[in-house]
């Protein structure tokens, strides 16, 4: 299971004018720590927020994989980069008995 954590809610924010259509553009930016299985240390990330999307509150959180994959061209999953969507990890309880 991937892990990502966001430690402060600060975010990047830039924008400018496309100059093949002359609309403006915002991109808004907050970093996060991918917390990979089998990897000693986090490595730093960017997440896109979405217009109007309040930035992520700090904590750990999974991936809603429900959201972040769609059907892309010919049928073949793709991975949706401008829909990450995260929802607060759970820790998942031990299902093993102990032993009498």
């Amino acid at each position: 299971m991937l892990k990502v954590e966001i430690t402060s809610t600060e975010f990047d924010q830039r924008s400018g004018t496309s100059k093949k259509t002359g609309q403006p553009w915002e991109i808004r930016t907050q970093a996060a720590y991918i917390h990979k299985q089998g990897q000693p240390y986090p490595e730093k990330v960017g997440l896109t927020l979405q217009d109007g999307q309040l930035p992520y509150q700090v904590g750990v959180y999974t991936l809603d994989l429900n959201q972040c994959f769609k059907v892309g061209d010919f049928g073949r999953l793709t991975l949706d980069e401008r829909n990450f969507v995260l929802k607060p990890y759970v820790k998942q309880q031990s299902t093993a008995k102990p032993a009498a």
